[in-house]
């Protein structure tokens, strides 16, 4: 059975942390972010009394040397209780730590990942990112608040949402899904587009906030207990050898999966545009990434192309008909199927 954290999910959720804490017993914590430390200022006053140390080094891809610095670091202090703050990439670490220590952890998101409702972690070393499957990474404990996600950019909403959408789309694909987990994937893609619609309109929509982490939040959880697809697994691949930010990356290469989908499923393309109410799922969602400014080719993340060429050319298995798509960056359309 797949192991599920407790959630709270709603405005002003960051105020149950303390008493969760205190029910737990927890003495000394260790609070892992990125350098810029975003958001620190609203955890601690909620720590007050607390021994806490602040680990500002989590980065993108959760590189090994990152996890033994933590790692000597939760040594030091003797933490018992980690909490991750931030993205996947705070998120990714603290999953990492928790691989093999006996901890508690508690996630508290500020984007749409949902990497802290999977199962699935990823250390990288050099540019190879190993990926792997435990129910010991699963936090605790997740805490998700409006608030947080609400003071994205446009561009950041927008892409960390994409991921949030690929994650339903790529376990739909590869039809390792129950029939319950099948309508759960629709309602979570439904449930996602639905806010990214209203965000790109009013990026600090509250209630559409509260949509987009309900429907990410659902998506993570299908995705942790589905195969994954060509789609998720060349983000990781190519996420790991060119250091390429997560949710960019899922971005730019899902318009062109779903188009991909149109010819090689069309039922199951069918499904997932009418969840979403599109009529050209493939070039809303590029017309969405556009209308972000955020970017819609792997040029444009810095992907060269003789080196994407290179790096295919050691994993056939991941090479599809559309690989190089998302390379040109081209507006994708069923229309032009």
């Amino acid at each position: 059975m797949q192991v599920k954290p407790e959630i709270i999910l709603g405005n002003n959720a960051l105020a149950h942390l303390r008493d969760w804490l205190d029910t737990r017993g927890a003495e000394r914590i260790l609070l892992l972010t990125g350098p810029s430390q975003r958001f620190a200022d609203r955890i601690l006053p909620l720590l007050k009394g607390l021994p806490v140390d602040i680990f500002a080094g989590a980065k993108v891809h959760v590189p090994r040397d990152v996890v033994v610095e933590a790692k000597k670091r939760m040594q030091t202090v003797a933490a018992d209780t980690l909490i991750s703050l931030g993205g996947g990439a705070a998120t990714g670490l603290g999953k990492a730590l928790r691989l093999d220590t006996n901890v508690d952890f508690v996630a508290i998101p500020t984007t749409y990942s949902a990497s802290e409702m999977t199962m699935i972690y990823g250390v990288t070393d050099g540019r190879v990112k190993e990926t792997g499957r435990d129910e010991r990474v699963v936090p605790d404990l997740v805490i998700y608040d409006p608030e947080l996600t609400a003071q994205m950019s446009l561009r950041l909403t927008t892409t960390s949402l994409m991921n949030a959408l690929a994650h339903p789309i790529s376990a739909l694909s590869t039809g390792s899904l129950s029939r319950e987990t099948d309508q759960q994937a629709m309602h979570a893609i439904e449930t996602i587009y639905r806010a990214l619609q209203r965000l790109i309109q009013s990026p600090q929509d509250r209630t559409a906030c509260i949509w987009a982490l309900e429907g990410a939040s659902l998506a993570g959880r299908i995705l942790s207990g589905a195969e994954l697809g060509i789609h998720h697994r060349l983000a990781h691949l190519i996420g790991g050898s060119f250091k390429v930010e997560h949710s960019g990356l899922h971005s730019v290469l899902l318009p062109h999966f779903v188009r991909s989908l149109h010819k090689s499923d069309e039922r199951l393309y069918k499904r997932v545009a009418a969840a979403a109410g599109s009529l050209d799922l493939p070039a809303d969602l590029f017309d969405l990434l556009h209308r972000a400014n955020a970017a819609t080719s792997l040029k444009q993340l810095g992907v060269p192309a003789d080196d994407f060429k290179g790096m295919l050319t050691k994993h056939p298995e991941l090479v599809t008909p559309w690989i190089f798509d998302p390379l040109r960056g081209e507006r994708p359309s069923i229309r032009n199927t």
